[in-house]
């Protein structure tokens, strides 16, 4: 069995073979001297892009999260049942030693620390002690439960290989897009990770757990957005809604597409709620939180910060809008 390297055990990050799909996405070049204009066109563009390669680093780290729990588990299942196993060999050995003395087992039946090879001598040792045939049932059982439990440790930890192997592209990826980003907000006149928190308390008409969702993410105003992000300083779209709803005792999944189908009905754009998870462009890959008269409360994207934004009818968000959910 593989011996797990504290590395190993520190991973922090999970499979997305998602990226791989996504590498191809074009990226927004800046221009020598764009004019802000064209530079807040470009960053727009990128930022749609962006939010669908957080979406699945953000799935990746929590998939990880998952594959290491798996990992502990099958190790610890694995070191349960060697303890099984040696206690019965010893047993076994007395069994062999016995019929060794006979003449009837060669020497290497008293040596099979390896489930395998104890496996393999399975029919010779029944053969020569039918008398002790309920011990020896549990030795081959506990060789084969020994054997499995290895595999599964080993299988887990492949799993955690490959996670820490595709976050690593993932992160690269997102990186270079997040250069860019950034190059674009200077052209166009911003400033970057500007974190300047600005808590505000909510006033409006959501009760019971919404309000306590609310109340939370309207102090997080100001904070600024940061990919693969959940809190307490910078959050990114899904971390903020996790966050916010997770402080009034709802669990929420990690990224934004598992959040729209984590609860139903799914919601009409009348429907709504303050408190209401929504959802933006076909591919799920932007949220915020509903605060009622056509507002949200949202963490947007790189150079932005958690902020109140129109969603209602006249504005870019409500094009985008493709239904809303209410978490209980």
């Amino acid at each position: 069995m593989a011996t797990l390297g504290s590395g190993q055990r520190r991973a922090v990050a999970a499979v997305s073979l998602m990226i791989a799909s996504s590498v191809a996405l074009p990226m927004a070049t800046a221009h020598a001297g764009p004019s802000v204009a064209a530079a807040k066109k470009q960053l727009d563009q990128l930022n749609k892009q962006v939010d669908g390669l957080v979406q699945a680093y953000d799935k990746a780290q929590s998939t990880l999260g998952a594959s290491q729990k798996k990992l502990a588990a099958a190790s610890n299942a694995a070191k349960g049942e060697q303890a099984i196993y040696d206690k019965l060999h010893n047993v076994v050995a007395q069994m062999a030693a016995s019929a060794y003395k006979s003449g009837d087992v060669t020497p290497e039946v008293l040596s099979a620390r390896d489930p395998l090879v104890a496996l393999d001598q399975m029919s010779l040792l029944t053969a020569i002690t039918k008398d002790r045939g309920s011990q020896l049932s549990q030795f081959f059982q506990s060789a084969q439960r020994l054997q499995f439990a290895h595999g599964q440790a080993q299988q887990a930890l492949a799993e955690v290989n490959q996670t820490l192997s595709s976050l690593r592209t993932q992160k690269a990826t997102l990186d270079k897009q997040i250069a860019q980003q950034e190059k674009l907000i200077v052209a166009a006149g911003g400033t970057i990770y500007s974190n300047s928190p600005k808590p505000q308390t909510y006033f409006g008409t959501a009760t019971g757990k919404a309000l306590i969702a609310l109340q939370y993410a309207f102090r997080q105003l100001g904070k600024s957005y940061v990919y693969g992000a959940t809190g307490p300083d910078h959050f990114d779209c899904s971390g903020l809604t996790m966050r916010a709803w997770e402080a009034a005792g709802v669990s929420l999944p990690r990224v934004s597409q598992a959040q729209a189908y984590a609860f139903s009905p799914k919601l009409s754009y009348n429907q709504l709620q303050p408190g209401d998870l929504v959802f933006f462009y076909a591919g799920l890959h932007h949220m915020g939180m509903y605060v009622g008269g056509g507002q949200m409360i949202q963490a947007p994207h790189t150079g932005a910060n958690v902020e109140l934004s129109s969603m209602g009818p006249g504005s870019s968000y409500y094009s985008l809008f493709q239904w809303g959910v209410r978490p209980s």
